[in-house]
């Protein structure tokens, strides 16, 4: 077992850091995942996506405030208690995706890896350690990058983002801060994200306010964890999800190290996604689009594909075979895993 330490400030500054991180030299890989997701920059510009935009609207208000009702795993009022867990990130072991892992192996799981606070964390081995922080690193860097370049055009929310990123809205008619234009609410206004693409708890008419114990569990609500102070989601740009890529991109990895609850580990991305619609922080089709884009970094990572090698990102070691360090650290989280249950997985 280790111990690592993660920033105090860890969203908004996280990704921040890791979309400047991949700003500071746009590669092929950078290019190609903005280019997946700017399809959603040209909705506003026929009355099909127009359509699409407002259903977005309507879904994700009704969602939230329960008048839509879901097939969730758990009641509506345990659904909610479930995502005020989910809003704080296990970003160093991916310790509350675990419990897609199943009772027992979940609780061996959290026993070697496991967040001792808000910053300071335990891993099963260095060699786990290490390909979640670059598997994060990697589409977490990517989320940052495009909540920025569709809110305004930017790689960080200042700096203009460089031609060859530009031409992917204006070859194709995209627009940016295609939300805040779609709900009345755009960039600056009051009340407003100040970079475009306001979040739902900023432009729905009503947010359900859900109130617990967070991960960690001292008392909280949706609240403090999107207006502030626990997390400040007004800056922040909504499209796409951060918490979803996360979800998707940990779960799936967790499946691909367990593959024996590969069902259930992506049934837990799907939820883990949904929660944040739950908690009024973002619509469905940012939580489409970290879907979306962890899935499409994943497959290139597991395809070695080396443009998404051997990059040198913030808090992440670089790794130049990922099918290697994949194999390593299934071999570690097995043995762990079979020690604490005593039969194999």
């Amino acid at each position: 077992m280790i111990v690592g330490t993660y920033p105090g400030k860890w969203f908004c500054a996280v990704l921040l850091a890791l979309a400047a991180g991949q700003a500071a030299a746009r590669s092929a890989a950078d290019l190609a995942v903005l280019q997946g997701l700017a399809p959603a920059a040209v909705l506003p510009a026929t009355p099909e996506g127009t359509a699409v935009l407002a259903a977005n609207f309507t879904l994700t208000g009704g969602i939230q405030t329960g008048a839509i009702t879901q097939s969730t795993l758990l009641s509506l009022p345990e659904q909610r208690q479930q995502a005020l867990q989910d809003v704080f990130i296990t970003w160093g072991n991916i310790a509350q995706l675990a419990d897609g892992l199943g009772t027992t192996l979940g609780a061996a799981y959290v026993a070697r890896a496991h967040y001792i606070d808000r910053t300071r964390f335990t891993s099963i081995s260095a060699a786990t350690a290490n390909l979640i922080a670059y598997t994060l690193a990697s589409t977490g860097g990517h989320a940052g990058a495009a909540k920025y370049f569709f809110a305004n055009a930017t790689t960080d929310g200042r700096t203009a983002a460089e031609p060859e990123a530009l031409a992917l809205l204006t070859g194709s008619g995209g627009q940016t801060d295609f939300y805040g234009r779609s709900y009345h609410l755009p960039a600056g206004a009051a009340g407003a994200d100040p970079y475009g693409n306001s979040r739902p708890f900023q432009t729905e008419p009503a947010v359900a306010p859900i109130m617990g114990r967070d991960y960690l569990n001292p008392p909280a609500d949706n609240g403090v964890y999107n207006r502030g102070p626990l997390m400040t989601l007004t800056d922040s740009p909504s499209y796409p999800s951060g918490h979803a890529t996360y979800g998707y991109a940990g779960a799936l990895l967790l499946a691909i190290l367990v593959p024996a609850r590969y069902p259930q580990l992506v049934a837990r991305a799907a939820e883990y996604g949904n929660d944040r619609i739950l908690f009024g922080s973002h619509y469905a089709m940012d939580v489409i689009g970290g879907r979306t884009l962890a899935t499409y970094d994943l497959a290139h990572l597991l395809a070695n594909d080396p443009a998404w090698l051997g990059r040198q990102l913030p808090g992440a070691p670089a790794i130049r075979d990922y099918r290697a360090a994949v194999t390593a650290a299934r071999a570690e989280v097995t043995a762990v895993l079979q020690a604490a249950c005593g039969k194999t997985v």
